[in-house]
C-alpha cells in the first residue's frame, strides 16, 4: 500500500491523471542513451527555472523524472536511484552558482595596522581609538592568499603588507600597488567577493566584476601604466 503503479501515485486509492504518471510534457533536458555507462544531462535555462522554483517553493518540489522513448523494442533502459549500493552510481545534481555579493571592505589604514601589529598576537583588550580589530587569520591564512594572487597576477615583485605601509605612497607605481593589495586583501579576507560587480567611471576600466578588475589592474601594472591602475583600482560600491 503506497506504492506508485502505472496507473496509482498512491496504491491503491490515488489514480494519476494520466496512466503513467502526471508530468510536464515538456523536457527540460536530453541525452541519447545507447550504451552501459554514466551519462550526463546538459543544464538548460529550464533547468535552472525549475531549481530555483524549488528553492523559493520547496512545497511544489516534485523532481525530475526520466523518460525514455519505448515506443519501439529493445529501448528499456535502467538507471541506478538514491538506493544504489554502489555510491558512485547513484543519480547526482551539480549545481554551480554565483554567491550574492554582500560587500564589506576596509579601506588600507585598517590593512596597515594589521600590517604593522605584531604577528600571531590577538588583542586581548579590543581595540583603542587608533587601533584596528584584530583580523582573525590575517598572517597565516589572508596575507599568504593576498601574495599569492598577487604572484598568479604576475606580479611577484610587490608585497602586500610592504605596499599599504608605504605611507603615504608617493610615486604612480606606488600608489597603484597599495590600491590593488587593499582589495585583494579584503578578497582574501572575505570582505569581497570576486563576483562583486563594479562601477565603472568615466572609461577609467572595463570590467564588470571585480574578479576581472583585479586582472586589469594587474595588466595595467605590468605595462607600466599605473595611472589609470591607480584610477580602476578603487574599491568598488
Amino acid at each position: 500500500r503506497g506504492d506508485s503503479t502505472w496507473i496509482h501515485r498512491f496504491y491503491d486509492d490515488v489514480f494519476w491523471a494520466q496512466p503513467g504518471g502526471d508530468f510536464d510534457p515538456s523536457p527540460r533536458s536530453d541525452a541519447l542513451v545507447d550504451q552501459p555507462g554514466p551519462y550526463t544531462w546538459e543544464s538548460t535555462s529550464g533547468m535552472v527555472a525549475d531549481v530555483q522554483s524549488w528553492l523559493d517553493h520547496p512545497e511544489i518540489d516534485s523532481g525530475w523524472i526520466l523518460l525514455g522513448d519505448e515506443t519501439r523494442p529493445q529501448t528499456v533502459k535502467r538507471f541506478d536511484s538514491r538506493e544504489s549500493p554502489e555510491e558512485g552510481s547513484r543519480p547526482l545534481l551539480e549545481v554551480d552558482y554565483v554567491p550574492p555579493c554582500a560587500p564589506d571592505p576596509v579601506g588600507p589604514g585598517y590593512w596597515r595596522h594589521q600590517c604593522a601589529a605584531p604577528r600571531g598576537a590577538a588583542r586581548a583588550n579590543g581595540w583603542s581609538r587608533d587601533v584596528a580589530p584584530f583580523e582573525p587569520g590575517f598572517a597565516d591564512r589572508i596575507l599568504p592568499c593576498t601574495n599569492r594572487i598577487l604572484a598568479d597576477l604576475g606580479l611577484s615583485g610587490i608585497d602586500a603588507c610592504q605596499a599599504v605601509l608605504s605611507d603615504p605612497p608617493t610615486s604612480c607605481p606606488e600608489r597603484a600597488a597599495t590600491k590593488l593589495s587593499v582589495l585583494i586583501l579584503n578578497v582574501c579576507a572575505g570582505r569581497l567577493q570576486s563576483s562583486c560587480r563594479v562601477a565603472t567611471g568615466e572609461g577609467d576600466c572595463l570590467s564588470t566584476n571585480l574578479g576581472d578588475l583585479l586582472g586589469e589592474i594587474s595588466e595595467l601594472i605590468l605595462q607600466g601604466d599605473c595611472r589609470r591602475a591607480a584610477a580602476c583600482a578603487a574599491l568598488p560600491d
